[in-house]
């Protein structure tokens, strides 16, 4: 059955393409009662961008470029103005990056973090509820009846 499939699946880590194959025929499965959708992931190869965080003060793109360019070529070095103590480097090739980001690093004698980058974070409106619609309000929700959401203190008399 399918359950057992994706049972297996799971237990193994697909360690054989045949498994695999036929997991992957089939798009729902059921695995203790719950529907489940198995998809090959969308990116193929891998990253190239990476974020550098913890840069010493007085780095530039030149030092990023000579300390990074021995592991490949590179695209791109971007640091915001002003100095906030990250960066970014894009490598032409994504198999560089992830030599890199297997190693630990040190950029004038201070340790440099090196990860993949998190996409962006949706910003969040003033008085937008924080975690979905939940009715939570700033300052931890208030009660409904209250004619302001805000505490006490911060209310106009």
């Amino acid at each position: 059955t399918n359950a057992e499939i994706g049972k297996q699946w799971y237990q193994r880590r697909v360690r054989g393409n045949d498994v695999a194959k036929q997991v992957l025929t089939d798009t729902y499965h059921t695995i203790s009662g719950r529907k489940c959708e198995v998809r090959i992931p969308k990116r193929t190869e891998p990253e190239r961008k990476l974020f550098v965080g913890r840069l010493p003060r007085g780095t530039d793109e030149k030092d990023l470029s000579d300390y990074f360019s021995a592991y490949g070529a590179l695209a791109d070095v971007y640091i915001p103005k002003p100095h906030r103590g990250f960066a970014f480097i894009t490598f032409e090739k994504g198999e560089d990056a992830e030599i890199v980001l297997k190693q630990k690093h040190f950029l004038k004698d201070a340790p440099i973090n090196v990860t993949l980058p998190d996409p962006p974070a949706k910003k969040q409106k003033f008085g937008e509820p924080e975690y979905g619609d939940r009715g939570m309000k700033p300052f931890g929700g208030y009660r409904q009846e209250s004619s302001s959401y805000y505490p006490p203190f911060l209310q106009r008399m």
